[in-house]
């Protein structure tokens, strides 16, 4: 049997027919295969949760809610404090008309008793009642001044001296001597008795 095989006989099945091993080789080894590379889904990182304090959170809430409310009350407290202060700028102003009224007033009363020292010589007759003729608009009178076009009148000897009460409740005075010298001043009482003492230069 040996004999019989002959070197063809053995080489045959190696050259003629493949191993079934090998077969489906022959396509390209690109075949079937994607372009891009990939070893699968990509493996996610996972992240734990961060977790925090329950009074943290708190903490910080109230935090801020005291900023806030800090803040808020510090305008308030400008806010407030400008609003005072142009309220009594206000009020500052309205009392430094209302004590021209009144001086422009006694500026008529002391024109009147000049004019009533020219006529008699003297100041002593510049009675309320000799300075209603000189200057009917003002209300002339011995007892205290009540209002900015109410003048109080006293005379002592060769001196005069009137009054009048502003509405911003200051009481002005003027006084007039004998050499027609005019003196102002300010004082709680308004009378032309206590105007007497006035010695300013101005009001």
């Amino acid at each position: 049997m040996a004999s019989r095989t002959s070197a063809i006989s053995l080489t045959h099945p190696m050259v003629g027919d493949r191993p079934r091993s090998c077969r489906g080789r022959d396509r390209p080894i690109s075949e079937g295969m994607n372009d891009s590379f990939g070893l699968g889904d990509p493996i996610r990182a996972g992240r734990r949760p961060v977790s925090v304090a329950p009074f943290v959170v708190i903490a910080v809430a109230i935090a801020i809610a005291a900023t806030l409310v800090g803040a808020a009350l510090l305008v308030f407290k400008q806010g407030g404090k400008a609003v005072a202060e142009a309220n009594e700028q206000a009020v500052a102003t309205i009392d430094r008309v209302n004590d021209v009224h009144a001086q422009a007033t006694l500026q008529a009363a002391s024109r009147a008793a000049l004019g009533v020292q020219a006529e008699t010589g003297s100041l002593a007759g510049a009675t309320p009642e000799a300075l209603a003729t000189f200057d009917p608009t003002i209300t002339f009178t011995s007892a205290p001044s009540t209002g900015p076009t109410v003048v109080s009148v006293a005379i002592g000897g060769e001196i005069w001296g009137a009054a009048a009460k502003s509405a911003s409740g200051s009481c002005l005075w003027v006084r007039l001597d004998a050499a027609g010298v005019i003196s102002y001043g300010a004082g709680p009482a308004c009378s032309g008795a206590a105007a007497l003492s006035a010695a300013q230069a101005t009001w």
